[in-house]
């Protein structure tokens, strides 16, 4: 009975072990990129983008993941109508994700949109993205659709926006009035020998034009710095 109670006690110490150098192992995971001197550079497929200076990284990510990079503006500016409810308002962002596929910009696109099919690019893309958002009834609007050269591939970028409609206290009330308004910006979809990036440009509508020299730095510095997976 003795040699039994021993042998139990030493299998779960061994279970305890294993779960705590398991989770050692997980901790010690690498995170996707590092940022210096203001500038990302990720790790595993090579490239780096110009972070302004009125901008953060949210979080750094652990790999694997396709989600490689999320940008917030620091201090975001308030629609006036959101002003009882701020937190109803879309933070100006910037969404990179990067995965392996061999699929073109305009079928991957297509991927996303379709309720049939699914990967964790897929879906980490949907668990973040301002115009792809699950939990809204509206569709997004495709305003335009142009090339661009990104990174020396030919992408696709399209002009977005997503009406989206939030109840919030009347100003000097209690009661609850609705508004309507916009989320704007861009998706541009790049494609490379293997895999392909992902990248959402995102605000309230009336912000767009102010923020559009942030983005563009942010688009215009992007840089291939290895030959990526």
């Amino acid at each position: 009975m003795k040699l039994i109670r021993l042998l139990s006690a030493t299998s779960i110490i061994g279970v305890f072990l294993f779960s705590m150098a398991s989770l050692s192992a997980a901790d010690k995971s690498p995170e996707v990129g590092y940022i210096k001197d203001g500038i990302y550079h990720d790790a595993r497929f090579g490239f780096s983008v110009k972070i302004p200076v009125e901008w953060r990284e949210a979080k750094l990510r652990k790999e694997p993941t396709p989600e490689r990079l999320l940008l917030v503006q620091k201090k975001p500016r308030v629609p006036l109508r959101l002003q009882n409810s701020p937190e109803s308002a879309v933070k100006p962002s910037v969404l990179i994700f990067a995965d392996s596929t061999a699929m073109s910009p305009q079928a991957f696109f297509a991927f996303l949109r379709a309720d049939t099919g699914k990967t964790e690019f897929k879906s980490r893309i949907l668990s973040k993205s301002v115009f792809l958002d699950q939990g809204t009834t509206s569709e997004i609007q495709i305003l335009q659709k142009t090339t661009a050269k990104i990174l020396g591939q030919d992408a696709i970028k399209l002009g977005a926006r997503l009406e989206y409609t939030v109840r919030v206290e009347s100003p000097g009330t209690s009661a609850m009035i609705q508004v309507n308004g916009f989320r704007a910006g861009y998706i541009y979809i790049v494609p490379f020998s293997g895999w392909l990036m992902y990248i959402e440009l995102a605000c309230e509508n009336e912000y767009l034009e102010s923020l559009q020299p942030d983005f563009n730095t942010m688009i215009n510095s992007l840089t291939l710095e290895s030959a990526g997976k």
